[in-house]
C-alpha cells in the first residue's frame, strides 16, 4: 500500500508488487484490504488531519507520522472481509459502506458522524 506526502484528500492505494516508487511517498508492507479501508475512510482523512499540516493550494501532508497516529481497530479475518471485498470493487456505495461501518467500529454517535460527514464533504 502506497500513499503521497502530498495530496488534497487521502490517496491510499494498493501498489502492483511489480512498480518501483520514486516520488516522495510511504507504504506499508503487506498489503491489508482492511486497512487500505479504514486509511481512506472520513474518519480516518479527519483523525489525519488533526495531526498534519495544510499546504498551498489545499494540499495537506499525509506523512507517515501523522498516519502512524491512527488506532486502527483490531478484527478477525473474518470481520476484516467485507472491507477487503468493498476497497477491491471502489465505488461510491461501496465508500458509503466503509464510512458508516468505520464509524461502527469506531462507537460514533449519530452527533459524531453528523460531525465528520459535514466537514469531510
Amino acid at each position: 500500500m502506497v500513499w503521497g506526502n502530498l495530496s488534497l484528500s487521502a490517496s491510499f492505494a494498493k501498489a502492483p508488487e511489480e512498480i518501483y516508487v520514486n516520488v516522495p511517498c510511504s507504504m506499508i508492507v503487506p498489503f491489508n484490504g482492511y486497512l487500505l479501508a479504514v486509511l481512506n475512510s472520513k474518519l480516518a482523512d479527519w483523525f489525519i488531519r488533526q495531526y498534519g499540516v495544510t499546504r498551498n493550494g489545499g494540499y495537506f501532508e499525509y506523512k507517515q507520522m501523522f498516519v502512524e497516529r491512527l488506532p486502527v481497530p483490531v478484527l478477525s479475518e473474518d470481520q476484516q472481509k467485507p472491507f477487503a471485498d468493498w476497497v477491491s470493487f471502489p465505488n461510491q456505495q461501496n465508500q458509503k459502506n466503509i464510512d458508516n461501518r468505520i464509524y461502527e467500529l469506531y462507537n460514533l454517535s449519530t452527533d459524531e458522524v453528523e460531525f465528520i460527514e459535514g466537514l469531510m464533504k
